[in-house]
């Protein structure tokens, strides 16, 4: 279970640095340059933490890679409100990229307590 579990968590975590990248992208390059550079340090981080784990050989997942993927999470949450506030785009179009952060949250906690209990 484990395995399968973090191998859904692994491909949900790809495509949302995907389109992490591809928000980055769309917001104005003269006005937001740190805060593209920081989504995008953020969902790369999210998920080499969680393709590090993936590749390992024991099948394990770290409780350290998990938690370094829940701060990637909360930093993403973070820097997409702040792109709302300051006016690079509006609330309702990132909604759904908050609902999908909200989701992967949610299966990394999810995977995180089958780690704890398996300990």
């Amino acid at each position: 279970m484990q395995n399968n579990q973090r191998v859904r968590v692994w491909k949900e975590a790809r495509k949302l640095a995907t389109d992490v990248h591809r928000f980055a992208d769309s917001l104005p390059q003269q006005k937001s340059t740190e805060l593209q550079r920081q989504m995008r340090q953020a969902a790369t981080c999210l998920h080499q933490k969680l393709d590090e784990d993936s590749s390992r050989n024991d099948g394990n997942v770290s409780g350290k890679s998990i938690a370094e993927s829940m701060d990637s999470l909360s930093e993403l949450e973070k820097l997409y409100y702040l792109s709302s506030k300051m006016g690079y785009v509006n609330t309702v179009t990132i909604e759904p990229t908050l609902a999908r952060l909200g989701h992967v949250k949610k299966q990394v906690f999810e995977l995180r307590k089958v780690l704890v209990a398996k300990k």
